[in-house]
């Protein structure tokens, strides 16, 4: 039994071959530490990026339908728009042209009612 229980055992120094492999081991343990401390900037980095710009591509779809949707109803307002200038139109052509149609009808029947009555009007000679 060693005389001194509280001091450790003694052992021979490390030759410099241990030595070497030891430091080359904390070395590697180390390395392998850093990697896995800065893994997440692998992983997280692109992951905001690719919501980011799912983000981007959202807003510039609705955007771009909101557009397209006050176009759509521009030209539906505006096809409207002419569609009832058109019927105006033609509503004003048809009240021209009307009176005069029915003049003209008015005309035919006087003049069937004048050669119907002219024939009333002749005596039968036989």
């Amino acid at each position: 039994m060693p005389d001194n229980a509280n001091e450790p055992p003694k052992s021979s120094p490390l030759s410099p071959d241990q030595t070497n492999n030891l430091i080359n081991l904390a070395i590697q343990l180390h390395d392998r530490e850093v990697q896995r401390r800065d893994r997440w900037k692998t992983v997280i980095v692109p992951m905001v990026v690719a919501i980011i710009a799912a983000g981007a591509s959202i807003v510039g779809a609705i955007i771009s339908t909101s557009k397209n949707e006050s176009i759509v109803k521009n030209s539906i307002l505006e096809s409207t728009r002419n569609s009832t200038a058109t019927q105006n139109q033609e509503s004003e052509k048809s009240d021209l042209a009307i009176p005069e149609e029915q003049a003209i009808i008015e005309k035919q029947k006087n003049k069937e009612a004048g050669s119907s009555s002219n024939s009333k009007t002749v005596p039968n000679k036989s």
